[in-house]
């Protein structure tokens, strides 16, 4: 439930209204599915991360261009190869609101 989608005041009020219409399980209903997407990005770009700094970077010190190079690629390689994993966890987590 989106803050606003339901038209909530605050935080705390929508959380007090999903306790109260779907019970404390609906806060952790998700959780499982939200891991198995967000190990796979990050084993990705903490892996791509490091070998592509290695990469631009054969002598052990990167410039800061290296780094951001090397960020930039990383985060592009792991977003796209999970970008379907996140697809199915966010229809999973919103398939009640269709």
């Amino acid at each position: 439930m989106q803050l606003s989608a339901g038209g909530s005041p605050g935080v705390y009020a929508c959380a007090c209204t999903i306790l109260q219409q779907e019970g404390a399980r609906a806060f952790w209903l998700s959780y499982p599915t939200t891991l198995l997407m967000n190990l796979p990005y990050a084993l990705l770009m903490g892996s791509a991360n490091e070998r592509l700094r290695q990469l631009f970077a054969p002598d052990g010190d990167p410039s800061m261009g290296a780094y951001f190079a090397a960020g930039a690629g990383a985060g592009a390689l792991a977003g796209g190869l999970t970008n379907p994993l996140d697809v199915v966890k966010t229809r999973l987590q919103t398939q009640h609101l269709v």
